[in-house]
């Protein structure tokens, strides 16, 4: 089997890439960034990209599996235009190249609490990638909506780094219907993507923070 990683400079990006590595199920890694990446593995090919002109690199999602994790914030981006850029717009863009590409599941990150039609622009802008995606018909596409993703960063957030601690310090009160929302390791989302690309599944299945959780921990044969 051939995977891909599209924005493995990031948080779960990176943990994907670690993973995968050393996983014998997948021969062959496709890592796609925006800057070169000093990998250094023979299964692991990197591919360093204009996400303007994604079309420019279709070779680079000639694989069965396509694993998607960009994303960034408004602070980052500089603006919403450019936060929609990267959240919506790159991510559709790979999604419609792997169809083309024939790829069998697209695994994609989005948010908990996403919802097209929220007064939240970050919300929305998720809501309206899941739409847009679920508009494809792929073979198979697996959306994850984590909650706060907890983990070490190559860049400060402030506000999620408050967060961490918020949550951290409440996390006795996330169970029964709260649960999903308790903060979750970046390193868990990877984990369970990679156990759910194993799988045999058609169709459209949207899993929640509490549900990523659960299959990180399941024991499964492959």
């Amino acid at each position: 089997m051939k995977a891909a990683i599209i924005g493995t400079t990031g948080l779960i990006g990176g943990h994907l890439l670690r993973l995968l590595s050393v996983d014998e199920y997948y021969e062959k890694v496709n890592s796609i960034s925006r800057r070169p990446m000093d990998i250094g593995h023979s299964r692991i090919k990197n591919y360093t990209i204009n996400f303007d002109a994604m079309g420019n690199y279709k070779d680079a999602f000639n694989v069965d599996v396509v694993f998607c994790t960009l994303g960034t914030t408004i602070k980052k981006a500089g603006s919403q235009e450019e936060f929609r850029k990267v959240d919506y717009e790159y991510v559709l863009e790979s999604a419609k190249i792997s169809k083309e590409m024939g790829v069998s599941k697209f695994l994609v990150v989005t948010a908990l609490g996403s919802d097209a039609n929220s007064m939240i622009f970050y919300n929305k802008v998720k809501g309206e990638i899941e739409n847009a995606l679920s508009s494809l018909s792929l073979p198979y596409l697996g959306v994850f909506q984590p909650s706060l993703l907890l983990g070490e960063r190559g860049e400060v957030r402030t506000g999620e780094k408050v967060g961490e601690i918020f949550m951290g310090a409440l996390s006795f009160v996330f169970i029964g219907p709260l649960k999903k929302y308790k903060a979750i390791k970046a390193e868990t989302v990877a984990r369970s993507m990679i156990k759910i690309s194993k799988m045999d599944k058609k169709g459209i299945e949207f899993i929640e923070s509490d549900k990523i959780e659960e299959i990180s921990k399941e024991s499964i044969n492959f």
